[in-house]
């Protein structure tokens, strides 16, 4: 029997003064209970923090209690993996050496049964944006990891913080979010790839383009909570409080024609 697989994105765990961050931990707890429950795996595609950097010496202390959830997930044998974000994109080997994560590099493919599937956290991808693509070269340049590393980790943090207040609480709309989506299935899907899975544009959007499927997943951020479960069979979209949700709890997203 396959094992289920959950896929989550943009938790943005650790925000500074954030009065619903307990909230949204106990909801990330119960979530990795439902995985070592039934013995499965855990897919973060991207901002699994707000932010994350490693300095030589120090890890942000804001991650310890997700950092203890995520430990548990390997203690009992369910492995975690995880894709860098636009938030969290300087992974350099603590999750993958203490917490026992696997970290992917975009896009990554894979099999869901008889589907080939892409993941890949989804910033970046629109060629028109220059501003952002050149913003995101600059940033994740060797030089640039040197000159913060020399910043207090305390300055670091708080710098960190307000660069990233804006972009953390922006959902592109519905009509955006598909042009977007069908550009990223032109960039990153080749033959006998059928399905994207992506988050970053905080809207769980559902998008098919001659019989090929992206899904940008709804941000765990969100008051709603909300995951992917593949169960082997399908694919099927839940939240920890549907009463917050745009869709139904449960909702398949793959229809029998799609797996065929």
């Amino acid at each position: 029997m396959t094992a289920p697989r959950y896929f989550v994105a943009d938790i943005h765990a650790g925000i500074r003064q954030d009065s619903d961050e307990a909230a949204k931990l106990r909801a990330f707890e119960e979530l990795c209970g439902r995985v070592v429950a039934e013995g499965a795996s855990l897919w973060v595609l991207g901002d699994l923090f707000d932010f994350w950097y490693e300095w030589k010496q120090v890890i942000p202390k804001r991650h310890f209690r997700w950092l203890r959830v995520l430990e548990s997930l390997g203690r009992a044998g369910c492995p975690l993996h995880l894709f860098p974000g636009n938030h969290d994109f300087r992974l350099e080997g603590f999750l993958e050496e203490t917490i026992g994560a696997t970290l992917h590099r975009e896009p990554d493919r894979d099999r869901l049964g008889d589907l080939g599937l892409v993941m890949h956290h989804g910033d970046g991808l629109d060629p028109s944006d220059r501003g952002y693509r050149l913003l995101r070269k600059g940033i994740r340049n060797p030089v640039s990891y040197t000159l913060f590393r020399w910043l207090h980790p305390d300055a670091g943090m708080a710098l960190a913080d307000r660069s990233g207040s804006r972009d953390r609480s922006h959902a592109w709309d519905e009509a955006f979010t598909r042009r977007y989506l069908s550009l990223a299935m032109e960039q990153l899907m080749a033959p006998g790839d059928d399905l994207l899975l992506m988050g970053h544009a905080h809207r769980f959007v559902r998008h098919e383009v001659e019989g090929r499927l992206a899904i940008v997943l709804p941000p765990f951020q969100h008051a709603s909570r909300g995951w992917l479960r593949w169960d082997g069979e399908e694919l099927l979209l839940h939240y920890a409080a549907p009463e917050h949700a745009s869709h139904a709890d449960g909702t398949p997203l793959l229809r029998p024609k799609e797996k065929a």
